[in-house]
Order: structure tokens, then sequence, then C-alpha cells
């Protein structure tokens, strides 16, 4: 085995490479956003899908321009909002109305989604987009109940023929 030297004053110097640090960005504050509308929608920034409006969205703090899209109804609207961190912002969709006609043979009262809309023929009813339950009444002929989807694009019309439910 080697012996150190006497007499001389020695100078040991170690040089260790040091493994590197991992990088990691500082944490990026996210907030999220949950978005209301009467029917399904998907909500994209760009061409990226982000979710649905069934659960929030995760989204970076900061401004946002989104699209609410539902294909089958015709349905897209862009909109810009502010996300702040750690909090859950709501963006609404403004569902536009549609002019629906029904009418029904003989005639009836109609109710949609509960509501009493009057005697057919009504022209011109606005309603919102999505899904409907109708209801046609006529006192001889008796109910007959309708699902009614409201789409962009169009003249809605829904006839019941009350006549071939007796």
């Amino acid at each position: 085995p080697a012996q150190p030297e006497h007499g001389r004053a020695g100078v040991v110097a170690l040089l260790a490479e040091a493994p590197m640090a991992a990088v990691v960005p500082a944490a990026v504050a996210t907030g999220a956003l949950r978005v209301q509308a009467p029917f399904d929608v998907q909500v994209f920034e760009g061409e990226r899908l982000l979710g649905t409006n069934a659960a929030p969205v995760s989204l970076p703090a900061g401004t946002h321009t989104l699209t609410l899209v539902n294909t089958a109804l015709g349905f897209s609207q862009t909109f810009s909002t502010r996300v702040a961190a750690r909090k859950t912002a709501t963006l609404a969709a403004d569902v536009p109305l549609v002019p629906v006609q029904l009418n029904a043979l003989p005639w009836a009262e109609v109710t949609v989604d509960g509501r009493a809309l009057g005697e057919t023929p009504l022209a011109n009813v606005p309603l919102p987009l999505g899904t409907h339950r109708v209801m046609f009444r006529h006192p001889e002929f008796g109910e007959q109940v309708e699902s009614l989807t409201v789409r962009t694009g169009g003249p809605v019309r829904l006839v019941a023929d009350l006549r071939r439910t007796r």
C-alpha cells in the first residue's frame, strides 16, 4: 500500500459530479370552469376538446377563448372568459330561441314542458334548442304526447293526428 509522504503539505482535491436537479417549472396556477347549458355541450379551446358540461373543466388561470358545441342541435357559441387560480368560474350558454309551429287534427290544447300554450294552430312559438315534451289534448280524442327536438336552421313543425289514437 502506498504510504503518505511525510514532510510535504499535501492538498487533496476531490472532484465529484453532483447529479443535476430536475428542472421543475413553477406550479401552474389552475382554476375550473363549470358550463351551464340545458343540453350536452362539448367545450373546446381552439381545436382542443377540454371536456363537457357534465363536469367542471380544469384550466390554467387566465383568460380563455372557449367554444361550446352541440353538433346534433346545430349549436356553437364562442365566449371569452377569465379563470382565477383555485376558483371555479361559471359560464352560462346563451341558448337561442327557435320559432316552432304546432298543429293538431282536429285541434287540441297544447302544453310544452308542462306550460299551457293555448289551442292549435300555434305559429312561431319561441322554444329554446333542445328536446321538449309536447302534449296535445282534445276533449273527445284524448291526449297525445310527443318528443320534439328543436334545432337551428330551418322551420320546426310538429303536427299530431289525434284521430289515430282512438
